[in-house]
């Protein structure tokens, strides 16, 4: 799947608006991470100027907010697809979906931005300390929603170890060429289906 028709190639100003805007942006920005994330290098990666950015985004904070909001809606876009929310699933069952995932590649893209835009929250740089916050919640609300798990707070608890044992996952994706991380998946499948008696 891609965010927008043509990726975030060069385009005329004329034809330029705020909704091909933020596609490009979210595409570029997926590509190369948030290394280049300032306003003149985000113009010039689509072919435009920092005033015409500006024109339809009040400032630097509130185009980062939209095109980071159109990054997270094609993920979860990819992940319904994959994914549907029915039937229900074991926590391992869902790990195990989820895995895969990981392993044919179509979500390390948007886990390694994820990343970055935690590391930026974890400096207190906004928008990313609040987008972080609301990205995150959707997000489980997402793997919550997915799990076959009565107790809210348990179903909630195994959401919220998911998700960290997927962004652990690929965190550690570089090291000893993915190793601890693949190790950890299983090990954590092992347990899960063992609380679940499978």
């Amino acid at each position: 799947m891609t965010l927008c028709s043509g990726r975030y190639k060069v385009v005329s100003r004329s034809r330029l608006d705020r909704d091909a805007i933020v596609a490009r942006l979210a595409a570029h920005v997926l590509d190369t991470g948030l290394g280049q994330a300032s306003l003149r290098p985000l113009a010039r990666a689509i072919g435009t100027s920092d005033r015409m950015l500006l024109y339809y985004f009040p400032d630097k904070s509130a185009l980062l907010r939209a095109v980071l909001g159109r990054v997270a809606g094609a993920l979860t876009a990819v992940l319904d697809a994959r994914i549907p929310a029915t039937p229900a699933r074991a926590p391992a069952a869902l790990l195990t979906e989820l895995d895969a995932l990981l392993d044919d590649g179509l979500l390390r893209p948007y886990l390694k931005l994820w990343a970055e835009i935690m590391v930026a929250a974890e400096r207190g740089e906004e928008p990313f300390a609040s987008l972080a916050d609301e990205i995150g919640a959707g997000f489980h609300h997402w793997v919550a929603d997915r799990l076959d798990v009565e107790d809210e707070a348990a179903r909630g608890a195994l959401a919220s170890l998911l998700l960290v044992a997927i962004d652990g996952a690929v965190l550690l994706g570089p090291v000893a060429q993915g190793r601890h991380g693949r190790d950890a998946m299983a090990a954590l499948r092992g347990l899960l289906r063992s609380a679940d008696g499978t």
